[in-house]
């Protein structure tokens, strides 16, 4: 972006400001100067490109993967009409595998929301309920079809960028109401944002609001003006309905407003298509303006006056129509273009009939600094030749101090942001040779399974040169007779060829292959997930930080945790410095190597851990989530809830002590001995003599119970690898007490 002409010195102390004249021109000007420039256009280009391998694209093409000369302006086809023409779509596999892999990561991966500093656990485990929620909850199905989105940018576009947009929005929609006056000014009051030191001011006009109403003589025409001051979303016809309905009926029917969604939104776009930043911009967040843009029907653009409060006058001069009644002048005038492939193989702008009945609309992203020399950023949106903003500039007050988004990058060549190679740009040259090959293997196939003719020399057909069943005149000296002409036999060395280019290019992409070594393969999908889930946990952190700062004590009551309570009171309880990880491991895509996993934690480290040092909460719930995604967030539980259910089982069983019955000795590992041990230990504790004055069969069945749970705690731990050891039962020590004392 070069030449800019517009100030990055914003007016007053940093707030919000009017969009002046001087303003406006300097950001529709710089917005001209982007979609101008070479750059742009080149790497238009390089895009549409691109896309043809990624989609296997090019002029004359047949549903059918061959050659026929209607499709190519009834030019002859080479080498013979019927020839193959395959789609050898080599690229789009390999962009295809990279983006499953990332997005089954982030379905398999164990999300940690930790906090900074301190040990604050419970401040950590409320984000992370609010995570959970909001992911699931609020953004819904669109979390996985908007990634789903951005790993096809990412990974099948030139260059291999894609942008996450994270806003926080407050959506507001219309719904008719019956209403009288004083429910009229009590909704005007709940729709205004002000400060408390205005409350006193807000309440003045509700009175001039009511006492307008009131008043005999006031005429509805002015009455009709106050409801669109107070209510600029109502048209005049509609203001003055309700105006006459509430002086004769004392109620009128009026479209409220309310919320119909806050909370979170995403939305992955492409770059070029829907934003532009400067081919010079390093680290997204550092760069000084980019621009987003968007096309918008008639009623859309009407609609942004009540959800994003564009100015009536921008809407206006926007959809103004000319005297012939056609279509405004800004209806499918388009600032920046998109590129696609002409008919001859040629890459041009689309036409303007494809933008019939849009209007599209700029989005900037400025840095400004204040008097103080202090930055700000501002979004503002306009339309390159209408001469008002559709808002004054406002200024971005997210807490985080980012720009509302992250910019996720395939490879990093360079400290600039767009260099950056899809997959498509980078295997062309493998996928155009296996077409080269495929499709000379293809045509002689063809050749070979209905062979070309030789015909005697009075022959009179016509003389087709070479195809399948194709006819030659036999010009020898007797003129002969029909015959098989037989092709050449197919070189093996091309099928070897085409082998050797498979595997070049598996190998350079990390894919599965019988000639690519395993570690090759997982080396590149560790470094894939790592640096795709890296990005992600971006994305997560922006969506929290916003939860933070505008999560309202309504939506916090709808967070619970997975047994339904709902403990997070007010928006208090989840502030402070966090941290977001993502963990994953490819090959636990491999139900073998889970086998091999769990087999080697319980039979080599557990056995080892004579010192129960190793905590198995976190191992279990790592292959919990690998090896059954979709069951894990309803069958884990956390450490302390888990504790405390095996705790409250073993106070039971020592309920049935007391009463004289023995609590069931289960010995197959499915119990938390530890635990259930400790509980013992905590009795005696608070009540150094509880064990003593029990009577003598009672003792027996704790005595009993006791040595059970440190025998099967030493079984299922330190001496795991050695066979069985449980405990005597106490209902045997009892039968053998008996018998013994029968025998004395």
């Amino acid at each position: 972006m070069s030449g800019e002409k517009y100030s990055s010195l914003s007016p007053g102390d940093g707030g919000d400001f009017e969009v002046t004249p001087e303003v406006l021109s300097g950001l529709q000007q710089d917005a001209r100067l982007v979609a101008g420039d070479q750059s742009y256009d080149r790497m238009w280009r390089a895009r549409v490109e691109s896309r043809q391998t990624r989609l296997c694209q090019w002029s004359g093409q047949s549903p059918d993967n061959r050659k026929w000369a209607k499709n190519a302006g009834n030019e002859e086809v080479e080498p013979f009409e019927g020839a193959c023409d395959i789609r050898q779509r080599y690229a789009d596999m390999v962009g295809n595998e990279k983006m499953m892999l990332c997005i089954l990561s982030m379905i398999r991966g164990a999300v940690r929301v930790t906090p900074a500093e301190g040990s604050d656990v419970a401040f950590a485990g409320n984000l992370e309920l609010v995570r959970r929620y909001l992911i699931r909850n609020a953004i819904g199905w669109e979390w996985f079809r908007e990634f789903i989105k951005l790993g096809s940018q990412v990974f099948g576009e030139t260059p291999g960028v894609g942008k996450m947009r994270v806003t926080w929005v407050r959506r507001i929609a219309l719904k008719y109401e019956t209403i009288d006056l004083d429910g009229l000014t009590k909704l005007w009051i709940e729709t205004q944002e002000v400060d408390e030191q205005d409350q006193a001011a807000l309440q003045e006009e509700a009175v001039r609001f009511q006492e307008a109403f009131m008043n005999p003589e006031q005429e509805e025409g002015a009455l009709a003006d106050l409801i669109q001051e107070f209510f600029p979303f109502v048209n005049r016809g509609r203001a003055k309905k309700v105006v006459r309905e509430l002086r004769t009926t004392g109620v009128a029917r009026f479209p409220a407003p309310h919320v119909a969604y806050e909370g979170p939104e995403i939305r992955a776009q492409s770059y070029l298509s829907e934003w532009v930043v400067s081919t010079g911009c390093g680290e997204f967040q550092r760069c000084d303006r980019y621009y987003e843009y968007e096309c918008l029907t008639e009623s859309e653009v009407r609609s942004r006056r009540v959800t994003d409060g564009w100015s009536e006058a921008f809407v206006d001069e926007l959809l103004q129509t000319e005297s012939d009644s056609k279509r405004g002048m800004y209806a499918g005038k388009i600032l920046f273009q998109e590129y696609g492939m002409g008919d001859n193989g040629s890459i041009l702008p689309f036409e303007s009939s494809r933008y019939r009945g849009l209007y599209q609309v700029v989005h900037a992203y400025v840095k400004y600094t204040n008097e103080d020399n202090i930055p700000g950023r501002y979004a503002v949106t306009f339309h390159p030749d209408v001469k008002v903003a559709a808002t004054e500039m406002r200024l971005i007050d997210y807490a985080h101090n980012k720009w509302p988004g992250h910019v996720f990058q395939r490879e990093v060549l360079s400290d600039k942001l767009l260099d950056s190679r899809g997959i498509p740009e980078l295997a062309s040259g493998v996928q155009g040779m296996l077409k080269l090959h495929t499709d000379n293997l293809g045509d002689h196939g063809q050749i070979s399974a209905l062979p070309m003719m030789r015909a005697p020399r009075k022959w009179e057909g016509d003389d087709v040169e070479v195809g399948p069943l194709a006819v030659l005149e036999n010009r020898g000296p007797q003129g002969g007779e029909w015959s098989w002409l037989q092709p050449p036999q197919f070189p093996t060395s091309v099928g070897d060829m085409i082998g050797r280019i498979q595997s070049m290019g598996d190998e350079y992409f990390g894919r599965p292959s019988e000639t690519v070594h395993s570690d090759v393969k997982r080396l590149h999908d560790e470094f894939t997930v790592f640096w795709w889930l890296t990005n992600v946990s971006e994305v997560i952190r922006q969506i929290l930080q916003l939860a933070q700062q505008y999560m309202s004590d309504e939506m916090l009551a709808r967070v619970t945790n997975r047994e339904g309570e709902t403990f997070i009171r007010d928006r208090t309880e989840i502030q402070g410095q966090f941290d977001v990880a993502i963990n994953f491991d490819p090959r636990m895509l491999d139900p073998d190597f889970l086998e091999k996993a769990g087999g080697f934690v319980q039979g080599i480290l557990l056995a080892i851990d004579r010192e129960n040092t190793i905590d198995t909460a976190p191992l279990v719930e790592n292959l919990m989530w690998q090896f059954w995604p979709e069951m894990a967030d309803r069958s884990i539980r956390d450490v302390q809830q888990a504790t405390q259910a095996e705790t409250d089982k073993e106070r039971t069983n020592w309920q049935m002590i007391l009463a004289g019955e023995e609590p069931p000795m289960v010995d197959d590992g499915s119990e938390n001995y530890g635990v259930r041990r400790q509980y013992y230990d905590q009795l005696e504790e608070m009540n150094p003599e509880i064990y003593n004055s029990l009577p003598e069969d009672r003792r027996t069945l704790l005595q009993a119970r006791v040595e059970h749970l440190d025998a099967m705690q030493e079984q299922y731990g330190a001496n795991a690898q050695i066979g069985r050891q449980g405990a005597v039962s106490g209902s045997q020590r009892l039968q053998e007490k008996q018998g013994s004392n029968q025998e004395s």
